[in-house]
């Protein structure tokens, strides 16, 4: 399985969770039906809303997804740039050393 790092983890202006992986195009994710859908625009993936889900689920749901439409799986490093804030870094990392 072939790793993705994530470039850039975010808030939109909606609230939302964005995913910014440092390649790839995940235009077809929508096929695996789990609410995850691509922005070709800024190049990141997000989650419908779904409701009682966290932000950790929203990251787990996208983690997910990538892994079971592509194959690949999406993964945080020392170059992942965090614009959340800390407790909200500190659960996503505990979520994706999960994986």
């Amino acid at each position: 399985m072939d790793n993705v790092v994530i470039q850039r983890i975010a808030f939109d202006t909606d609230g939302r969770l964005r995913v910014y992986p440092s390649g790839g195009d995940y235009s077809f994710i929508w096929r695996d039906a789990s609410s995850v859908r691509w922005d070709d625009d800024d190049r990141s993936l997000y989650v419908l809303p779904v409701k009682d889900f966290t932000i950790a689920d929203d990251f787990n749901q996208i983690v997910k997804a990538v892994r079971g439409e592509y194959g690949t799986r999406l993964v945080v490093d020392e170059t992942t740039v965090f614009d959340v804030p800390e407790t909200t870094q500190a659960e996503l990392r505990k979520v994706s050393d999960a994986q």
